[in-house]
């Protein structure tokens, strides 16, 4: 089937590192407006990662309707996967949203290995600090590669992947990478219209930090995304008690109105709370809008990249509906509050993934969380992804008319 192959190029350059491995799409259809697309294949689970650059190319045609906008290009190791499955899934859609990938994205996507936003430009490079010796994939070896694409006006032909820097020499350290998403769960990040400073926080709570195997986390490098609307970005640490702890890790402008990037040295303890602050500008905009990826939406995230690697993977504020409107000093005259218990109040806020090593391990994970699939629903695979929670529909009032009053807001 066209455009659903991956190409997997080796070319062992040098005994240091070099771009020698390509991971891309070959002629993939590109559907018109917004999609991502994913594949699965597998590398060498013995080799260190470290770094990246996008590959960003529109294969040659006669006609060409219209270039593809891609915002975000992702690798993702997973778990769990068999060749048979693997050729199973080269047969079926590759549009990530399609039900047949719902198994490859409950198997993949639980440690963000590379990604490159089209914030950084088409000559960006990923070179990891040198005292972590690579990123490297599950014991497996597969890896997903997602690539998003948004406000595409007509169909559409690409080849546009990632290519990685396999570490062939020497190990300086032996310690391996690896990463922490922070950030908001979409869609239920509010941006008010008209205001020249808007701020929303997320928390990496104590709760999802507590499960790190090692007594710290060291942090060596910070990158925050948001949408087209954000100007600035501060990342800090708390105490127990909620005083923050010393400077902060980033505060930093954007570039390009969407990301920032900076080499840092902290660390992070177990009994800490993580909040992450995006600051955007909607002076220019009449109406509120939502979380998720577009020109019309807003998100806000951070990766950070630390030694030595531990279970954890993804840690987000996840707001309750009631604590959503409750910030925005927003009542439904038909919601009954009284039948919200306490624990919805507070164990739904903070959301967490843990990722295990082994493929066996993986299998006993999966067995555990089959009786909460409700929960297993949530955990789309993209930091930025919009997860269908059916926000609106949980409220009593008509959901239709409490968007409408949300989106009307203005400061």
């Amino acid at each position: 089937m066209q455009g659903q192959v991956l190409l997997l190029i080796s070319n062992f350059l040098s005994v240091y590192s070099q771009f020698s491995v390509t991971i891309a799409q070959d002629n993939a259809d590109v559907s018109s407006g917004d999609s991502s697309l994913c594949w699965v294949d597998k590398l060498d689970s013995s080799i260190f990662y470290t770094g990246f650059r996008p590959r960003l190319v529109i294969p040659p045609r006669l006609v060409v309707p219209a270039s593809p906008k891609i915002a975000y290009i992702s690798l993702y190791s997973c778990h769990g996967i068999t060749v048979t499955e693997l050729q199973k899934w080269e047969k079926v859609s590759h549009d990530c949203s399609s039900a047949a990938y719902l198994n490859v994205k409950d198997a993949c996507g639980e440690r963000l290995m590379f990604l490159w936003s089209k914030a950084m430009g088409r000559s960006y490079e990923e070179r990891l600090p040198a005292e972590i010796s690579g990123i490297r994939t599950g014991d497996s070896g597969y890896v997903m590669l997602v690539v998003t694409y948004l406000d595409v006006a007509g169909p559409s032909v690409d080849s546009s992947g990632l290519e990685l820097i396999e570490a062939t020499g020497p190990i300086p350290s032996g310690m391996e990478g690896g990463r922490l998403i922070v950030g908001h769960q979409l869609p239920r990040l509010i941006v008010m219209g008209g205001v020249e400073e808007w701020r929303a926080t997320s928390v990496c709570h104590r709760s999802c930090l507590k499960n790190m195997e090692e007594d710290s986390m060291k942090v060596l490098k910070v990158g925050v995304f948001t949408g087209p609307r954000g100007t600035s970005a501060r990342l800090g640490i708390a105490s127990e008690e909620g005083k923050e702890v010393g400077k902060d890790i980033l505060n930093a402008d954007l570039v390009n109105g969407s990301y920032v990037e900076k080499q840092v040295e902290r660390r992070i303890a177990p009994d800490n709370d993580l909040w992450l602050d995006c600051i955007y500008n909607t002076q220019d905009l009449n109406v509120t809008i939502f979380g998720g990826v577009g020109p019309d939406l807003e998100h806000c995230f951070g990766v950070l990249t630390y030694v030595t690697k531990t279970v954890i993977t993804t840690c987000k504020s996840h707001p309750t509906e009631y604590s959503v409107l409750y910030a925005l000093d927003f009542y439904l005259e038909n919601e009954d509050y009284n039948t919200y218990s306490e624990d919805y109040y507070v164990d739904d806020a903070f959301d967490s993934e843990e990722e295990e090593n082994y493929d066996d391990a993986f299998g006993k994970r999966k067995k555990r969380e089959a009786t909460s699939r409700l929960k297993n629903s949530r955990k789309k695979r993209e930091a930025y992804e919009t997860v269908e929670d059916a926000f609106f529909g949980k409220l009593s009032d008509d959901k239709s008319l409490v968007k409408d009053r949300i989106k009307s807001f203005q400061a």
